[in-house]
């Protein structure tokens, strides 16, 4: 699996001046990015990024003081475990572990995150607020590029501006 490959690297190579990770939640660092040189095999394509606040975690109060206060979606427990029955990655993307966003509190967040999983049985593989390489991303605000900045994607992204 190219992750864990991704990973050991990280760890041989953890004397680095740079950081990996300047806006992941391993590494909390204002140090430059640094890309391994070379990736040895394909990045796997059955990789799922999900959303967790208002996709995942229900979110009916928005983030108020940081707290996961609300109960998982309906059918998402049973879901994700039907994709990772058909060998599918879940990772779960989330601006709560971004240090840009919510500073030194992102290590705190992240267990947060995890007690809650656990607390509903919900199993994923990672949380990260780096967007990794997938086949699908699935966000309560995202907009599908259909292949072209023409009128009908000007209009869907007006539209969601005008709502918000």
């Amino acid at each position: 699996m190219i992750l864990e490959k991704y990973l050991n690297w990280l760890d041989e190579n953890d004397d680095l001046e740079e950081s990996i990770f300047p806006i992941d939640s391993p590494q909390l660092s204002k140090k430059p990015l640094v890309i391994p040189e070379k990736i040895e095999e394909p990045i796997d394509p059955k990789r799922i990024m999900i959303d967790f606040d208002a996709t995942i975690h229900k979110y009916s109060e928005g983030y108020k003081d940081g707290s996961i206060y609300d109960v998982p979606f309906d059918g998402i427990k049973e879901y994700i475990s039907k994709l990772k029955k058909e060998g599918y990655e879940i990772f779960i993307l989330t601006s709560r572990l971004s240090k840009s966003f919510n500073g030194e509190k992102v290590i705190e967040q992240k267990r947060m995150i995890q007690e809650w999983l656990d607390k509903y049985g919900i199993k994923v593989d990672g949380i990260t607020s780096e967007k990794l390489p997938a086949i699908l991303y699935i966000d309560d605000r995202g907009i599908f590029f259909k292949g072209k900045w023409d009128q009908n994607m000007i209009n869907d992204i007006e539209l969601r501006l005008k709502n918000n």
